[in-house]
């Protein structure tokens, strides 16, 4: 593990790379299926956090 996994990423940023909206990162962390570390007010999900949680939503098509 190096450096560059401990960067933190915002709701913003996670919903703007996958592709979706903030709505549903929340619902995501509520359902406690996409780790947040929580520094005072802000929310940030950590880069390992972020592939994990997008590594389980891959769907696979089958012929």
């Amino acid at each position: 593990m190096d450096n560059n996994d401990f960067r933190g990423f915002t709701v913003d940023e996670v919903a703007e790379h996958a592709g979706c909206g903030r709505n549903l990162v929340y619902k995501e962390i509520q359902a406690g299926r996409l780790i947040v570390t929580k520094i005072g007010k802000r929310t940030i999900i950590l880069r390992r956090d972020r592939d994990l949680w997008l590594e389980g939503r891959r769907v696979v098509k089958v012929a």
